[in-house]
């Protein structure tokens, strides 16, 4: 094999929206608003993350480390600035959202996340 194969990191956002819409599903029937908090709190995590994690896999090679580290380095600035203006445009323009409510959302996932990449990585590298 000439080159390291790129991770399936795609598979930790499918898996992380899954679980968050069983989340939301279960809680509309107690709570519109709180459903839509959690949904908010949830795709605010999600959406700049899958955006990382394509920019920082999307080259792979010895000799592409130069281009790896660029697309690290654009990769988590876009995640920052991804989730800055998404919590932005959440204060600004949502009416229904409970703050609280996508801010321990938005946190939840963090450790979802983080077990699910330790999973997909070990589960991959145990593959190759």
């Amino acid at each position: 094999m000439s080159t390291i194969a790129r991770p399936p990191l795609y598979r930790v956002s499918v898996a992380q929206f899954a679980i968050l819409t069983l989340v939301v599903v279960i809680t509309v029937p107690f709570s519109a608003d709180v459903a839509w908090s959690i949904w908010v709190g949830g795709i605010i995590h999600i959406v700049p993350h899958a955006w990382f994690g394509y920019m920082a896999f999307r080259n792979a090679g010895a000799r592409q480390v130069r281009a790896i580290l660029r697309d690290f380095y654009w990769g988590q600035a876009g995640k920052l600035m991804l989730i800055a203006s998404m919590m932005i445009l959440v204060i600004k323009v949502s009416k229904s959202t409970i703050y609280p409510v996508v801010l321990i959302t938005f946190i939840g996932m963090v450790p979802l996340y983080i077990v699910l990449v330790e999973r997909n990585v070990r589960g991959f590298v145990a593959r190759n």
